[in-house]
């Protein structure tokens, strides 16, 4: 059963977007969040919300 089957009529209606991770050598975490129009986007990231998304592989400043 492909996707389109499971969500039926909303199946149009997703919207991808891509989440990347990026740190400097100061330490700071930037989020690259790009989506299926190809429209991108850098943000500054707080390291507690980075810790969580990131997990095990998180590595603090």
């Amino acid at each position: 059963m492909n996707t389109a089957n499971l969500l039926g009529k909303h199946a149009e209606d997703l919207i991808y977007t891509s989440t990347y991770f990026a740190r400097n050598e100061r330490g700071e975490y930037f989020m690259v969040v790009s989506n299926q129009d190809r429209a991108l986007f850098f943000k500054h990231g707080e390291q507690t919300s980075v810790a969580i998304a990131l997990g095990v592989d998180y590595n603090a400043p």
